[in-house]
């Protein structure tokens, strides 16, 4: 209170409120709570893009990153990182921070969506720019891509990035290395690694494509360096997981080089092939044991059992078993993993995910070669529909509320509706007849793709979009009548990964 003299009345003063403190201010004093002021949408550089955006919101979201990390260890942000230094020293970076933090705030995440990518064109592509912080803030970005982007253009922005690694002369082994700037020599290798990881990965099980960076051995002795130099806990998980993915990268280059093969060369030839890939998965998990406590290994087998399916024109019963159990497997750690997690995995494992999902549907389904007994028992052991629920149900079970671990709830439902028409498509389809699927007023008239996010059953029984910020880039084509009932007798229909806008529109309208 506020008394000049004893005789008069005394009246309350009101303190004046504290200014919030924003990123590109020059006062260090804390930020005053309140929600996060949005971003410049129409930011044409990283300076601009930040400015103005709450300094401990930004701050939170360092926090918040560091959770999701686990899940891609190939960046890391320091428990001492400060917001102001960030934002002046690596603003792309930090952007691309807030931006695959910011999963609670989803207006605020599209914004930085567009004002980052409007950024990034700007300095690479306008002004000719390269540096760490612009490799590096593009492969967070991409590393999280599925939670904000509907239409998935990934695949050429993965170019992008092995280009941005090539002219930064990441393939290179630096010289005089000493302590002193060993912290950076760390730190450039392992994004090195995670742009291959990320390139063979989703160029392999994603896009079935031709990888933009290819296998050297430079990047053996990357790994090595950060696993011995590195003071991330899981950097000793880097040597494992490189040598994973050059095990992927030469599956695909086997099973495209037999195209071209007479019948009886070809089979020899997968045969020898199939062998030599399936030992070198069996010596990983042996030599590298920090691999199991990955979703990677096991989603690796399962993709060399999918190629091998693939390749035959009769699936082999054993193939079948094996690819089975493995799916099994891999969804059981799924489940044994805390809710949270699928909220929070990288696009690599999200992918996996959505390959092994849809190949569950398909192996438990009757083929030629599955008769009595084997057809029961794949089914049986897969209960592919009660998988699909179960996963759908512990995704929705992480918890509501917590700062540190926020959900993403536009992802949660595009991914159940997903799941619904797996189920519908595959599982409970064909069983039917085709005769069900001919008519002019199926309720399924239209049907989910990768970019076309959650949607929902109308008065009239068809879905439609939802979700603005989700809403479709692709046109959704009503769904093609089969000739027959014969269409999922071949595993053609999974030729294109899962993040092919093709695989989305031969599985649901073939």
């Amino acid at each position: 209170m506020s008394c000049d003299r004893m005789d008069r009345e005394c009246i309350p003063s009101i303190p004046k409120p504290r200014k919030r403190r924003t990123l590109g201010e020059t006062e260090h004093s804390p930020a005053a709570p309140g929600p996060p002021r949005l971003p410049n949408g129409d930011a044409t550089s990283a300076g601009d893009l930040l400015r103005g955006i709450d300094y401990n919101y930004v701050q939170m979201r360092f926090t918040i990153f560091r959770q999701l990390t686990g899940n891609f260890p190939f960046v890391s942000v320091q428990p001492d990182a400060d917001a102001v230094f960030m934002a002046a020293n690596r603003p792309i970076t930090t952007a691309a921070i807030c931006t695959v933090s910011s999963a609670a705030h989803p207006e605020v995440q599209q914004r930085l969506v567009q004002a980052f990518r409007l950024a990034l064109s700007s300095r690479v592509i306008l002004q000719g720019q390269r540096s760490i912080d612009l490799f590096i803030g593009l492969l967070i970005y991409l590393a999280w891509h599925h939670n904000y982007m509907s239409k998935q253009q990934i695949y050429q922005e993965l170019y992008l990035l092995a280009g941005m690694a090539a002219d930064l002369g990441l393939y290179r082994q630096p010289s005089n290395v000493d302590n002193s700037n060993m912290r950076d020599a760390v730190e450039r290798d392992r994004a090195y690694l995670g742009c291959y990881y990320l390139c063979c990965s989703l160029s392999v099980m994603g896009f079935n494509k031709p990888s933009p960076l290819r296998w050297t051995d430079n990047l053996r002795r990357c790994a090595e360096n950060v696993a011995y130099s590195g003071a991330q806990p899981s950097d000793r998980l880097l040597v494992g997981i490189t040598e994973l993915m050059r095990t992927l990268e030469d599956l695909e280059d086997a099973f495209r080089m037999e195209s071209g093969m007479k019948r009886s060369t070809m089979t020899h030839y997968v045969d020898i092939q199939t062998k030599a890939i399936n030992h070198r998965l069996k010596a990983l998990k042996r030599e590298h044991r920090e691999l199991g406590g990955t979703l990677g290994l096991r989603a690796a087998t399962i993709h060399f059992h999918h190629r091998l399916l693939r390749a035959s024109e009769i699936p082999d019963t054993a193939t079948l078993i094996q690819c089975a159990c493995a799916i099994k497997e891999h969804l059981d750690d799924v489940l044994a993993r805390p809710p949270i997690t699928l909220h929070q995995i990288a696009i690599v494992d999200w992918t996996n995910l959505l390959e092994v999902l849809v190949l569950m549907a398909r192996v438990a389904k009757p083929l030629p070669s599955t008769v009595g007994w084997e057809a029961g028992a794949l089914s049986s052991m897969l209960q592919p529909e009660a998988m699909l629920n179960a996963v759908c149900a512990h995704m929705a079970s992480a918890p509501v509320g917590d700062p540190l671990n926020p959900r993403h709830e536009a992802q949660l439902q595009w991914f159940t509706d997903v799941c619904g028409s797996i189920k519908t498509r595959i599982l409970h389809e064909h069983t039917q007849g085709a005769s069900t699927l001919r008519g002019d007023d199926s309720q399924y008239d239209t049907a989910h793709s990768l970019g076309q996010n959650h949607t929902h059953i109308d008065s009239h029984g068809h879905l439609r979009s939802v979700n603005e910020p989700y809403s479709s880039e692709l046109p959704m084509p009503g769904a093609a009548a089969l000739a027959d009932g014969s269409a999922y007798d071949s595993f053609s229909l999974l030729e294109n990964g899962v993040l092919d806008d093709g695989f989305w529109t031969k599985l649901f309208n073939a």
